[in-house]
């Protein structure tokens, strides 16, 4: 049964419906509502349906891939070795089993020029001098195992993601170093599949193997483990191409005669990748395989803008090294938890500083009281205002927490504030201790706010407006009447649409 508020309409409402048109709104439902717009307000719109804020299994989880050329959450990329280069591609032209593998399921990670290769190729029309790796743009890799390539068409479908700053064969923006390898920086990603857009027949190609470092020897000593090398072989594709191959085979009523035709084939096709696939024909009623000995290419036709791809993967090769959070962190197995008393209605009232606490997930945990930056009666480990303690009396003592009948604030620029902050243990008065996830940290440590003449209980439902936010401890705890989104400006892109990890 729907709630409705009954803001200065109850007696009509109850004179008109039944006792059971309605369910009475408390003073809490109309409470929460204002603070449910206001917030909202704020924000600009919902918050996005998957939102945890930050109580979730891992306070640093995507929602989906996110493609940057410079992650300032993320340590720098390794910079390219002055051999690597070379020491990949001499590594790739040695092979002579190519492998079938594909590269560690990655997640946030690092996408490295490594090498632009130089070979040049002639088109099924004998058009020469066409550099590959000059025709090899728009970098994108497949972030899902749905992600799709039509070899046909050469569309992409599904979800896949250009890798910015990849072209011709090259990236030379946002270097590592003075090494000239640009990198681009994908988070909550994937390695599923990778292609590049052909310049020659505007077709997406798929045309790559993977390298696994540990297995490049490196100049001087040692291998290149750690990293991944996706290696590409340039092609181009036209579906309209037949190939003609003049067929021969022995007369077999009389064996010294040769006979021999032409046999057009739709596709584009060497004798080699002819025989390696089995290829047959109809010869004179007989179907007779492809073979080195019994046939050869004498024309393409309509071998316009078709380049066969030679297997030698060294026109370009790209680099993948997963990413390694910056340790900015000072402790990562404590929980900092901010929090709204349900005042704020306005931009400058969202600071998130009624009540700080530090959390070490455990079992037991400790809970440790650091701010309380609300002038109303805060609570933590109440329930109903029953038990638990007061967050201003805790820090500054019953006799010293009030001015009049408000609390003082102790927060960064509030009434009180000492130098160093505040550390008080309240771990006495959690009921269970047994806290070993944020989840479970947003459940089992009440906080209560004594609002209107009722003990309010503030929370952060999934997908709805938060009175509390799950971080770690290098969020600064924000001065008072300091908005967050100011202080914080990816706060509102992660609150609405979850793309951002470590928003802080």
């Amino acid at each position: 049964m729907k709630k409705y508020l009954m803001i200065g309409l109850a007696a009509l409402a109850f004179a008109s419906c039944s006792k059971n048109d309605f369910v009475t709104t408390t003073q809490a439902d109309i409470d929460k509502a204002k603070y449910d717009q206001a917030f909202r307000n704020y924000i600009g719109g919902a918050p996005a349906a998957n939102q945890d804020w930050g109580f979730g299994s891992s306070t640093r989880a995507f929602t989906r891939a996110s493609i940057n050329v410079n992650g300032n959450q993320w340590e720098s990329c390794p910079t390219v070795g002055s051999t690597e280069d070379a020491d990949v591609a001499a590594y790739v032209r040695a092979l002579t089993t190519l492998p079938n593998t594909n590269p560690a399921r990655l997640q946030n990670y690092y996408v490295t020029q490594i090498h632009k290769g130089t070979e040049t190729y002639t088109d099924l029309d004998n058009h020469s001098g066409i550099l590959g790796s000059d025709k090899m743009n728009n970098l994108h890799i497949a972030m899902q195992s749905t992600a799709t390539l039509n070899k046909s068409t050469g569309a992409l479908t599904g979800d896949w993601e250009h890798i910015n700053n990849f072209n011709a064969g090259n990236c030379t923006d946002w270097s590592a170093g003075v090494d000239g390898h640009g990198n681009t920086l994908v988070t909550g990603g994937g390695t599923f599949d990778f292609a590049y857009e052909g310049a020659e027949d505007s077709k997406y190609h798929n045309r790559w193997i993977a390298i696994d470092g540990a297995n490049v020897p490196k100049t001087g000593g040692g291998n290149y483990a750690g990293n991944y090398y996706v290696c590409f072989d340039f092609e181009a594709t036209n579906d309209n191409v037949k190939t003609v191959f003049q067929v021969s085979m022995p007369n077999p009523d009389r064996e010294t005669e040769i006979w021999t035709e032409n046999i057009t084939i739709n596709g584009a096709w060497t004798v080699a990748s002819a025989v390696a696939a089995g290829l047959t024909v109809n010869f004179r009623g007989t179907t007779l395989a492809l073979t080195t000995t019994n046939c050869q290419v004498t024309q393409y036709q309509e071998g316009n803008k078709v380049v066969i791809g030679n297997d030698k993967y060294d026109d370009w090769i790209i680099r993948l090294v997963e990413a390694q959070p910056k340790n900015d962190d000072p402790n990562p197995n404590v929980l900092r938890i901010v929090a709204e008393d349900l005042t704020a209605t306005q931009a400058s009232d969202f600071d998130f500083n009624d009540v700080v606490l530090d959390v070490t997930l455990g079992n037991p945990a400790t809970v440790t009281l650091v701010a309380a930056g609300g002038t109303l009666q805060l609570k933590v480990g109440s329930n109903g205002g029953n038990g638990g303690v007061e967050v201003h009396e805790a820090l500054l003592g019953a006799a010293n927490a009030k001015n009049g009948n408000v609390y003082k604030m102790v927060s960064p620029g509030g009434d009180v504030w000492q130098e160093g902050g505040y550390a008080v243990d309240i771990t006495q008065y959690i009921t269970d201790k047994d806290i070993q996830t944020p989840a479970a940290a947003n459940t089992k440590i009440r906080i209560e706010v004594y609002k209107n003449g009722e003990w309010q209980l503030l929370t952060a439902p999934q997908g709805e407006s938060a009175c509390k936010l799950g971080v770690d401890q290098s969020y600064t705890i924000l001065s008072e009447r300091e908005s967050i989104k100011t202080h914080y400006p990816d706060f509102v892109e992660w609150a609405t649409l979850n793309t951002i990890s470590k928003w802080w």
